[in-house]
């Protein structure tokens, strides 16, 4: 993931904003700064405002080569999945929380539940605000809709 600072505009930025729960515009301004030297305070970081592989990771984003799209939030599953190299893509899975559950936010957190329950899961996560991607790479991987007989033959979930 690009290093990103103060004045910095674009796609990242606003995966940035969204990460922090923060009115996303595009603009690391003096909010978004400022929101970043606390979460970094909070986790421990040195608080320069300045967002590198060290902030990434304590985001949650640690590898955005496989994200399909910068305006994706890249959070993938470590179980639930099964590899299945250069497999031919029938169908996706993309679990939206409905109703009351769809609040922004809320998307990124169905993958405590899967990774619990192991009984399921998704290649997306869609809320009222964001898209998470829990697959790690679409192309060599296929989630377990629940009720998937999980064969990789299958095409996948």
């Amino acid at each position: 993931m690009e290093l990103l600072k103060k004045l910095d505009t674009g796609d990242t930025v606003r995966t940035l904003q969204k990460l922090l729960g923060i009115k996303v515009d595009g603009i690391f301004g003096p909010i978004t700064e400022e929101c970043v030297k606390q979460f970094q305070r909070t986790h421990g970081l040195t608080a320069d405002g300045i967002v590198g592989p060290k902030t990434w990771e304590k985001l949650g984003i640690t590898d955005t080569g496989k994200r399909v799209d910068s305006n994706v939030i890249y959070d993938p599953l470590t179980c639930c999945i099964t590899k299945h190299p250069n497999r031919s893509i029938k169908y996706i899975a993309i679990h939206y929380t409905a109703g009351a559950n769809s609040r922004p936010g809320s998307a990124k957190s169905m993958k405590k539940g899967w990774e619990k329950n192991k009984k399921g899961s998704a290649d997306f996560g869609v809320d009222d605000r964001d898209m998470v991607q829990f697959n790690p790479d679409i192309k060599n991987y296929y989630c377990w809709a629940v009720g998937d007989k999980k064969k990789p033959a299958s095409g996948g979930a």
